[in-house]
């Protein structure tokens, strides 16, 4: 694998990227890190785009990868910064990578519940027909998930709060 030569630019798929000589190259991490950048932009549709990016990458996760701490941690903390975007397609698009991150990575989003729950909830009142219907899906994931002593406890520790 050659190194890279030029900054990258991603292309179609979201984490290939095409070094100054034209061959591609493939560098899991750091890509998703540049995904994660572009989902904390000020743009709403670099946001929405980079969040159907980070889908695309969880997507294609094998089941014997793993991602490292801080990836991890980064990847669960952009999706809580940004589950209650002020753009509609931006939750949206959120919270169904969200949904691929918590079937695949269950075990590593769970000390993470506590957090994204009251956001969920906020959300079910949202107006717009598609978010609710995506918060929706994503609260029947979690149930299906986690077992109800999990989630009990993580309603009694929000109700705590």
């Amino acid at each position: 694998m050659h190194l890279r030569q030029e900054s990258p630019s991603i292309s179609s798929n979201g984490y290939d990227f095409e070094g100054s000589n034209g061959s591609y190259q493939y560098r899991r991490e750091e890509d998703v890190y540049v995904l994660i950048d572009n989902a904390n932009s000020k743009d709403w549709v670099a946001r929405a785009t980079a969040f159907e990016q980070i889908n695309e990458f969880i997507s294609d996760i094998k089941p014997q990868e793993h991602l490292s701490n801080n990836l991890m941690d980064q990847l669960i903390q952009t999706h809580i910064q940004h589950i209650n975007d002020h753009h509609y397609k931006v939750v949206v698009a959120c919270q169904e990578s969200f949904s691929r991150l918590i079937t695949i990575y269950n075990s590593r989003v769970l000390t993470y519940l506590d957090q994204i729950i009251p956001q969920l909830f906020i959300n079910l009142t949202e107006g717009k027909e598609k978010v609710s219907a995506s918060t929706n899906f994503l609260i029947n994931l979690i149930n299906k998930i986690y077992s109800g002593n999990w989630i009990l406890e993580i309603l009694l520790l929000i109700c705590n709060l």
